[in-house]
């Protein structure tokens, strides 16, 4: 899976089409995160509880790939004000 650390200090950050699988909590506690995107060709099916919590994302592509979009993904986000679906 994908992982970042803790604090890990990057405002927006984009996924490459060789990811494959994003772990639970991958974004989590990146506080300074306000941008996540992903590459046209990205294959990732699910997006995993707490994706980005705690975070500053205000904006957010969800991939057609994706197929299962865990309820919690988003959790304690405050600033989001766009969320994409990319059918």
């Amino acid at each position: 899976g994908f992982q970042f650390e803790i604090n890990w200090k990057k405002e927006e950050i984009s996924l490459p089409g060789s990811v494959s699988k994003i772990g639970t909590g991958a974004f989590s506690h990146c506080h300074d995160l306000r941008k996540l995107s992903f590459a046209v060709n990205i294959k990732i099916e699910a997006i995993e509880p707490l994706l980005v919590e705690e975070t500053k994302i205000t904006e957010i592509s969800i991939p057609q790939s994706v197929t299962n979009l865990c309820d919690s993904a988003f959790y304690r986000c405050k600033n989001q004000r766009h969320i994409r679906w990319n059918i």
